[in-house]
């Protein structure tokens, strides 16, 4: 959204970006919100022997001692990683998120919402734009459910299809990068401004 929000304000815009982290710091001609955040696998690190600084999946792997050797140690990570991780790697934000929006919305002055990457942003959108009923703008830069990197087995295809389609149902508009994802999105959600 940092990327995006950068424009606004040369049309009048003044965004609020709420994030869990941000990667660009530095002035930027906007408000920036940051949250706290809780690692999915954080549970992990409180295990004897993990180092709480180290991505926990690493560790996890060289313990195993797979590290991309065994196929079917990264196979099952990948399984049990598709689990933990649902919907996103980010879920983790999504209490601190609602709760950020939810006094950012209540005090005022907001009167558009607009979403971006990853899938777990659009989630609370959604729930911020059944609560409030402020007009909603999902920005897709990658496709969620039809993304051509998707790496999660089909089950967990499934299951993010149907999240996408309820969750995005509220949104008044969807925008992506390009024409080809644009149709892709039409025949998916199908009635929507895209």
């Amino acid at each position: 959204m940092v990327p995006l929000a950068k424009y606004l304000p040369e049309f009048d815009w003044e965004p609020v970006v709420l994030t869990p982290y941000l990667l660009e710091k530095g002035a930027l001609p906007f408000r920036v919100v940051e949250t706290s955040y809780r690692d999915p696998l954080s549970f992990i690190k409180v295990l004897p022997g993990f180092d709480r600084q180290i991505d926990a999946g690493t560790q996890v792997k060289t313990r195993l001692g797979s590290a991309g050797k065994n196929p079917f140690v990264e196979f099952m990570l990948t399984r049990l990683g598709e689990v933990i991780n649902y919907p996103d790697t980010h879920r983790g934000w999504r209490l601190f998120a609602l709760k950020a929006a939810r006094e950012l919305l209540k005090s005022g002055g907001i009167d558009v919402i607009m979403s971006c990457h990853p899938p777990i942003s659009h989630l609370v959108a959604h729930s911020m734009k059944t609560e409030f009923g402020l007009p909603w703008l999902a920005d897709l830069p990658d496709l969620w459910s039809q993304n051509h990197n998707y790496r999660y087995s089909p089950t967990r295809r499934f299951f993010d299809r149907r999240l996408e389609i309820k969750t995005l149902s509220t949104a008044d508009a969807i925008t992506t990068v390009s024409e080809p994802w644009a149709e892709q999105l039409r025949e998916l959600h199908t009635g929507k401004k895209i």
